[in-house]
């Protein structure tokens, strides 16, 4: 996409964001990373994220850590770090196209932070069914979750596809066209789709059957609409990854993390000061005609003084005040589990509000300061580090060091809790465990997630109950 060109349309837009985004293994990532970084309040994430992604209109929005594809799910973010090249360049494109046309909608975001909207007085949008619904199949059966059997994940996969038919309504032609298409590319299962009709009343059934036979599958009656028939295939073992030892070492001890990240920003350092970027302009310290904020020249020490003491303070206010506020706005007012208010529900809002308001200000002013000259950014990481020291020991207190202790307490927190506490994997991997509920949860109706709609008391009975039994 070249910006700027007078033959680009909101058609053109639309197609070529739909092919580096919600199309194939795009598609497929992107679905990945939203199921696992779903919030603990979300009783069933891979059911609700399908459904968002086969019920929500597709709409460009872009924000300061990545793209937020759904009209009116601003928390819905697939960031920067998980796209490739090609997709952040189409969105800087996007960026410039907005301001250049001025066809853009700013917004701001709780906890500070802007969001760009494309506008488009196209008809909505939705991504394609039989592509969601391929794409969770294909990450599901490619998924490489260490501790599970592949007979079972293959069950968890019938389950939320029987839970995404229940909650949104899924055409027969689409259905159709999903076992055909699901058919052709699966080469480990054999899968047919069928309409029969019992008592005149329809029941849908879904067949994972192998290649060779049909017997020896299970049969599980859901609802009044529906049939579910299902029959476990033993795959092949995933074939061990080399090096992947060293790899989950790096991500498990944190020190070895650290050095990881202080030896790439070395070598960041050093490939630029190798590209001449230390003759910039932007490496040049002190006042100067080439010293210039916000387009004012910082042409005296004055000037210069003065953005210097600005730059600190700020830097040391926001760090403060965020380690302050943002973990008591996460954990006191959006945790659905703290039950308790230290302020009234009128001062806890305008906490939150004076607190977006200041990030949005001076996420201006920090970031011109920042773009300018090496000089304030060496202050403001100085300041930062200050205040870091200071709110690292004030989360410290009253814990102990045993790391003993912390590895059992980490496995014990890994066995008997589902992935919203674990770290996000990886891209391409869906951990289906998630929709599994474990014997010591007791959660109350009202805890469902808002696609999950049991209008029935079969309904109410939940599935897991079934695969605990296979």
């Amino acid at each position: 996409m070249e910006s700027g060109g007078n033959d680009i349309t909101e058609e053109s837009i639309l197609t070529q964001f739909q092919s580096l985004f919600l199309r194939g293994v795009y598609l497929r990532n992107m679905l990945s990373y939203m199921c696992n970084s779903c919030t603990s309040d979300i009783h069933d994430p891979i059911t609700h994220t399908i459904c968002m992604f086969l019920s929500t209109p597709v709409r460009i929005n872009i924000t300061k850590t990545g793209l937020a594809p759904f009209q009116d799910c601003n928390t819905a973010i697939y960031p920067f770090f998980c796209m490739d090249e090609d997709q952040k360049s189409f969105l800087l494109d996007i960026l410039q196209h907005m301001q250049e046309r001025s066809c853009a909608s700013l917004s701001t975001q709780m906890g500070g932070g802007g969001m760009a909207t494309f506008n488009s007085a196209l008809p909505k949008t939705y991504i394609d069914t039989s592509e969601v619904i391929c794409q969770f199949f294909h990450a599901t059966k490619d998924s490489e979750k260490i501790g599970m059997k592949q007979e079972v994940r293959d069950n968890i996969c019938n389950v939320i596809i029987q839970r995404v038919c229940s909650s949104v309504h899924i055409p027969r032609r689409a259905l159709n066209e999903i076992m055909q298409r699901v058919e052709r590319e699966s080469r480990d299962i054999h899968v047919i789709y069928k309409v029969v009709h019992c008592h005149r009343q329809p029941f849908f059934r879904w067949f994972f059957l192998p290649a060779g036979g049909h017997e020896g599958y299970d049969e599980v009656p859901y609802g009044r609409h529906a049939t579910i028939i299902l029959q476990l295939k033993e795959l092949r073992q995933p074939i061990p990854v080399p090096g992947m030892e060293v790899i989950n070492r790096f991500f498990e001890d944190k020190r070895l993390t650290c050095v990881l990240l202080m030896t790439w920003m070395s070598m960041v350092l050093g490939i630029f000061s190798e590209l001449g970027v230390m003759d910039s302009h932007f490496m040049k310290l002190g006042p100067g005609k080439h010293s210039k904020v916000m387009g004012v020249e910082l042409d005296t020490w004055y000037k210069w003084s003065c953005i210097a003491v600005f730059t600190f303070v700020s830097t040391s206010i926001n760090a403060f005040v965020g380690d302050a506020i943002m973990p008591w706005i996460q954990n006191t007012i959006q945790d659905h589990k703290t039950k308790f208010l230290p302020y009234s529900k009128t001062m806890c809002i305008l906490i939150t509000q004076v607190w977006t308001l200041y990030c949005c200000i001076m996420s201006v002013f920090a970031l011109f300061v920042m773009l300018s000259q090496v000089d304030f950014l060496i202050i403001r990481i100085v300041a930062d580090l200050l205040v870091n020291v200071y709110t690292s020991i004030a989360f410290m207190k009253g814990k102990v060091v045993d790391p003993e202790r912390y590895s059992a307490w980490i496995k014990s927190d890994s066995t008997h809790h589902t992935a919203h506490g674990l770290p996000t994997p990886q891209p391409g991997n869906v951990l289906s465990s998630v929709a599994v509920k474990h014997d010591d949860e007791t959660e109350d109706a009202s805890h469902h997630a808002p696609n999950e709609d049991y209008d029935t008391e079969d309904r109410k009975k939940s599935m897991d109950t079934l695969l605990r039994h296979q």
